[in-house]
């Protein structure tokens, strides 16, 4: 077997189909798939906020896919990564508040987020929750 680098889901789920395949590892496949979808999870978000961005600087919604959200909250959650949850639930929150107006759907979501990311001990996100949170009490607030 070729070595693998630890941090690099794709070589270790490279390594998990070696295991199977050569070392008759029945537990490999599932691992190695799990590898995979904690990298989709990672990507689908990375592209969220890409989109995000591009909302940002445009206004248009047309490239704006909130399936990417919804994917890596899902998957994160399969796979028991709370950090990651509270992370993809932040920015499925945030699609919803900012890309939509929608402060009644963005609300739980943000006190899941919050929720979450106080497990996690994810501070950077929890502020994030946090202060979006802010953003729906005071459009509450508004006559």
């Amino acid at each position: 077997m070729r070595p693998v680098d630890a941090q690099d889901p794709l070589d270790r789920a490279a390594a998990a189909y070696e295991q199977a395949v050569f070392g008759g590892d029945g537990t490999a496949v599932a691992d190695g798939a799990a590898h995979l979808d904690l990298l989709e999870a990672g990507l689908a978000l990375a592209r969220g906020r890409l989109a995000h961005a591009r909302f940002l600087g445009s206004s248009r919604t047309d490239t704006y896919d909130r399936g990417l959200f919804d994917r890596a909250v899902d998957l994160y959650r399969a796979h028991g990564d709370v950090r990651g949850e509270a992370e993809a639930t932040f920015w499925l929150a945030t699609y919803h508040q900012v890309v939509l107006g929608d402060h009644d759907t963005a609300e739980p979501l943000l006190r899941r987020a919050d929720d979450l990311a106080t497990k996690a001990g994810d501070d950077l996100t929890r502020s994030y929750a946090l202060r979006h949170l802010c953003f729906v009490a005071q459009h509450h607030d508004q006559p």
